[in-house]
């Protein structure tokens, strides 16, 4: 339950704060940091069932669909699809519940769309300094998928309104820190 306006007002809070530089993570590292040197479809595998993601991340499974069918009367069946698994978390879960990729990094896959510290445009092309000004941009970009959807390939990339003040029980972030030491 966060939106772009909570995140940016955290980071300047913990960097005056702490001291230390904290920001979003840009795309290419968030990219990196979730594959983990895999070349797979997912850091855990292929995975063509989608049997084995319950184990690594928190999706749209078997406790979802119960969940959704028990307690509002809707499906993901014939909707969202979900994962032939079972996470044991029909919503947003707390974290480090499932096992880490193979870098070590708990959470980078399912639970929250991640924001990242990237404009969001359609290309990867090259963009000028200002049309990937997270201030001026219309659109954030993020990765992963949320507790709400079922896994997709790690070059899934998306987007939510920068300007958007409603928080929204999907989203989430994760920090880099620059220049941190471990004192």
């Amino acid at each position: 339950c966060i939106n772009f306006k909570d995140v940016q007002a955290y980071i300047s809070w913990l960097s005056q704060k702490t001291g230390q530089q904290y920001r979003l993570a840009t795309e290419q590292e968030f990219e990196y940091a979730m594959k983990a040197n895999t070349t797979s479809r997912y850091f855990w595998g292929d995975d063509p069932g989608m049997t084995q993601a319950c184990t690594f991340g928190n999706f749209a499974d078997q406790s979802g669909e119960y969940f959704a069918s028990k307690e509002v009367g809707a499906s993901y069946v014939g909707f969202l699809e979900h994962a032939n698994c079972d996470d044991g978390e029909p919503y947003t879960s707390i974290v480090g519940l499932y096992r880490p990729n193979p870098f070590g990094l708990y959470d980078m896959v399912g639970n929250i769309l991640q924001l990242l510290d990237a404009c969001y445009y359609p290309d990867y092309s090259p963009r000028s300094a200002e049309e990937m000004d997270l201030n001026k941009c219309e659109k954030i970009a993020h990765r992963t998928e949320s507790w709400h959807y079922t896994p997709q390939p790690h070059a899934e990339r998306g987007r939510t309104k920068r300007i958007d003040d409603s928080p929204w029980a999907l989203t989430g972030f994760r920090l880099a820190a620059d220049g941190h030491n471990n004192k």
